[in-house]
């Protein structure tokens, strides 16, 4: 119900619309992945055996056909050496400045120099069946270790070098590896070998200059001390520096005060250039009490209380004397505005000069500053470039010295450096080890490695599908609209363990299944709210054709009815009437020609339902009947008398997507409920139709899911078979006790239409133990609390 309409005079109870909040919708639907699991296990336990023999066959024939194996030894890079600096040094302590000579000699193992040589060993062309298959073609044999066999690689952040080959025997990958090792490493120690002399002599020239460069930077520290001796004195404590940071300091105030008084001076020059002398609190404070200010003030106030004496003795707005007066308050308030202007274009202008006065004055200090700081800074800077050139000095020395000891340190030690003469150095790290079956993946890898990913991926395609899929199939779908409440679910009927009948007036056929217990469910659900709010007139709703909503309405009001209520279904689904081939009534007269005026007396038009309270109005004559006809007062008028002799008004309505009767009824019935086609209707369909019934006159109750089937949930299922087995339980003591039926027995029908309530089973029955307990519920507003509740 909306709260701004003019034609509804129920007061709502909570939300305007009725609903309840739910989640945003979007694209994807808000899915259970147990109950998705559990509607596919059968799907998912098939992939997963279907993913075991894929990956037990693939390894099988991989392991026969296509088996390799590989071996792989480990070489240590260390840093070479280009002056007497760096000997003995293993390795950079910059990772980035080493790594380009790594991957250098990475390049190297593989390069065709290496390759070539290794063909040419013995234990190659003798020991190998990889080589045999090439029948002496060494460049063949040379292309297959270039782009299948060998591989060299740097293994990060470190400085080793992995070397492998793979081979289909297990003997040859482990030969190919050691005889590649030894063959590069042998090169590497050649080139060692003939760089050792050159690097010798290296290492002696730059010692001999080091010694050099340290005599003559003594002799530059010596004739530095003769000329400026206070190079090596501290500077900070000197008169000089201590007076320029005192007048530095004094200097920095003045300016921040120069600064301010400056800012503020250009902020009332400008003022004075715009013309505005507004005045601060305090200046206004000022001025207020001044004697002139207080005179005029003392002058309005006397005229005031005349003016008021005036009116007190009966002379009106009006009057000459009164004008008189007014007039006179004006011209002081006027002269009092001048005054007020005047004073603060005073006060003003003292202030400007002030500020102008502070400016010059700070100024003048600054300027006797600047000569004094100029002086010492000039001193101080020679003694600084002194003391700079001193300390360089020093550095360099204490380099040089440096340079000179490592110089020594490394001749001294000149027999070990001749395996590291050259620019680079490797070492064996690890041996060559023995082959392992690289490919394919070990059996107890690879099959759950292909099961996992055949099953992940039906997995996934049934989650995607889950996730696409817009049709409302379980309650959940319900909760994920917005502004929509759960009223409760009407199973398909094939999901009565009881027997198979059909949904139509089932309440009355059946009395004790499922659907009817589902029915009574949401009849206590609707009348709860109903009943709190004082609603009498409920139309019922769906969003396109074939959603039940004639036999929803039928079945809802006979459980109704067999609550005690005097129930009437009216039928206004003029395009296709269904309630009275549902009761097996004649179809006219009825509503049509109530409304036209054919017929003036409802209960003329009205049909009783053998054995209930329940009693039908049905469509009419609906040849050429418009839709209209339910917007005009004669409908309103009806609905009014018929509220007076019935306790409910059911009315079935056509879709509200396709036809305009439900927006309508909506202007004219208390409150609404909208049902939803499990398996067929879509959530967009569902919000799109909420969305056109709300803000009317009529409450939307909620939801009411039909034709929902066990497994679309996963978990009603069980709920189901329970509730026949509690109920077969009952059958024994039910049998022996005989009670009438809706439709067996009939009492003579009321003046107002409605027939009385038939018998219902005694309170001492079992079988009403378990209906009470069943439907022991308020309203149905959670999904889960249904589960619970039915489990």
């Amino acid at each position: 119900m909306s709260a701004n309409n003019p034609l509804s005079n129920i007061p709502p109870l909570g939300a305007t619309s009725g609903m309840a909040p739910g989640a945003a919708t979007g694209r994807f639907r808000q899915i259970d992945p147990v109950r998705v699991i559990r509607t596919h296990i059968v799907l998912l336990i098939a992939a997963l055996v279907v993913g075991a023999i894929m990956g037990a066959g693939s390894w099988f024939m991989l392991d026969r056909s296509m088996a390799q194996f590989t071996s792989h030894a480990t070489l240590s890079v260390n840093s070479g050496m280009t002056n007497a600096n760096e000997a003995g040094v293993n390795q950079l302590s910059n990772m980035r400045d080493l790594e380009p000579k790594i991957l250098t000699e990475v390049n190297a193992i593989r390069s065709q120099e290496i390759l070539d040589d290794l063909l040419k060993q013995k234990p190659i062309r003798e020991q190998t069946d990889w080589f045999k298959q090439f029948n002496a073609d060494l460049e063949a044999a040379r292309t297959d270790l270039e782009e299948e066999t060998v591989r060299a690689s740097h293994i990060r952040d470190t400085t080793l070098i992995r070397v492998s080959a793979t081979t289909a025997n297990g003997t040859d990958a482990q030969t190919i590896v050691s005889e590649l090792a030894r063959v590069y490493l042998l090169q590497v120690e050649n080139r060692a070998e003939s760089r050792y002399n050159q690097d010798r002599v290296a290492f002696q020239r730059q010692f001999e200059d080091v010694v050099a460069q340290i005599e003559l930077v003594e002799a530059r520290i010596n004739g530095h001390l003769r000329n400026h001796p206070q190079a090596a004195m501290d500077q900070r404590n000197d008169a000089p520096t201590q007076e320029l940071m005192f007048l530095n300091a004094k200097k920095s105030e003045v300016i921040e005060l120069l600064s301010a008084a400056t800012a503020s001076y250009q902020q009332l020059a400008q003022r004075l250039e715009d013309g505005d002398y507004t005045p601060s609190d305090d200046e206004v404070q000022i001025i207020e009490t001044s004697i002139a200010i207080q005179q005029i003030d003392a002058e309005l106030r006397q005229l005031r209380v005349e003016r008021q004496t005036q009116l007190d003795g009966g002379k009106l707005e009006s009057h000459p004397m009164v004008e008189s007066i007014d007039s006179r308050i004006r011209h002081v308030e006027l002269e009092r505005e001048n005054a007020f202007d005047n004073q603060a274009r005073s006060l003003f202008k003292a202030k400007l000069e002030m500020g102008a006065q502070a400016v010059a004055v700070y100024q003048e200090q600054i300027n006797t500053f600047e000569p004094r700081i100029a002086e010492l800074r000039a001193k101080i800077e020679d003694i600084q470039r002194a003391q700079a050139d001193y300390e360089t000095l020093l550095r360099n020395l204490e380099s040089l010295e440096k340079q000179r000891d490592d110089a020594q340190a490394k001749l001294r030690e000149l027999d070990v450096l001749i395996r590291r003469a050259g620019g680079i150095t490797v070492e064996m790290a690890s041996p060559a080890t023995t082959a392992k079956k690289s490919f394919p993946p070990h059996w107890a890898v690879m099959i759950p490695g292909v099961t996992l990913l055949f099953t992940g991926l039906v997995t996934g395609l049934v989650f995607l599908r889950e996730l696409l899929d817009q049709r409302v199939r379980a309650a959940a779908d319900i909760k994920a609209l917005n502004d929509t409440t759960l009223l409760g679910i009407i199973p398909n009927a094939g999901e009565d363990p009881s027997g198979k009948v059909p949904a139509e007036r089932v309440v009355e056929r059946q009395p004790t299944g499922l659907l009817a217990e589902s029915y009574r469910q949401v009849r206590t659900a609707v009348l709860s709210k109903m009943d709190r709010r004082g609603y009498k007139t409920l139309a019922v709703a769906a969003a396109k054709p074939g959603a039940g909503t004639s036999s929803i309405t039928q079945n809802l009001g006979a459980s109704m009815a067999m609550s005690g209520r005097r129930v009437l279904v009216i039928d206004t689904n003029f395009r296709r009437p269904h309630q009275s081939d549902l009761v097996g009534a004649p179809e006219s007269p009825g509503l049509i020609e109530l409304l036209r005026g054919e017929q003036s007396d409802p209960a003329q038009c009205i049909h009783t339902v053998e054995g209930l309270s329940l009693s039908l109005l049905p469509a009419g004559d609906t040849v050429g009947a418009a839709p209209e006809l339910l917007e005009t007062p004669a409908f309103r008028d009806l609905l009014a008398r018929l509220e007076s002799s019935f306790d409910i008004i059911l009315i079935d309505s056509p879709p509200a997507l396709l036809t305009s009767e439900a927006q309508l009824l909506c202007k004219h019935v208390d409150a609404m409920v909208l049902v939803a086609r499990a398996r067929t209707d879509t959530r967009g369909m569902l919000q799109r139709m909420v969305g056109q019934l709300d803000g009317q006159r009529a409450d939307i109750l909620g939801v009411l899911l039909n034709d929902v089937l066990a497994a679309a949930g996963g978990y009603l299922r069980q709920n189901f078979r329970e509730f026949h087995r509690y109920h077969g339980k009952s059958n024994g003591s039910a049998a022996k006790s005989t009670r009438p039926m809706a439709g067996v027995t009939s009492g003579p029908a009321p003046s107002n239409g409605a027939t009385p309530s038939p018998e219902r089973p005694s309170p001492d029955s079992e079988d009403t133990v378990i209906v009470e307990a069943l439907q022991d519920r308020d309203e149905l507003d959670d999904l889960d609390e249904f589960d619970e509740d039915m489990a």
